[in-house]
């Protein structure tokens, strides 16, 4: 089985590297942070993500509008704060096979 590839997108560095961190405790998922929208669009420009974490400080109209451009059909999990288990229940919520 292949890992899951998760784009955290957020403003906030130090919170999105506690993000990152906590993904990558799954030994199943394997996360990338962009700290802006502008980051995230280039690094959609290679098709190879599972699903999209938009975290505080991320514009969601913006990153939808770049999928729909690139035709890509990824999830986009909102996480604006909650703690680290709302954090894996959301992301493990959005890859349930009727969810992907």
């Amino acid at each position: 089985m292949r890992n899951i590839k998760i784009l955290a997108i957020g403003t906030n560095e130090q919170i999105m590297e506690t993000i990152l961190r906590l993904i990558n405790q799954n030994p199943m998922w394997q996360g990338d942070i962009a700290l802006s929208s502008q980051t995230a669009g280039m690094m959609l420009n290679a098709p190879n993500y599972d699903l999209i974490l938009l975290g505080s400080g991320s514009d969601e109209s913006e990153i939808r509008l770049i999928l729909k451009d690139r035709m890509l059909n990824i999830p986009v999990v909102l996480h604006y704060g909650g703690g680290s288990g709302l954090l894996l229940c959301e992301i493990n919520q959005a890859l349930k096979p009727s969810s992907i």
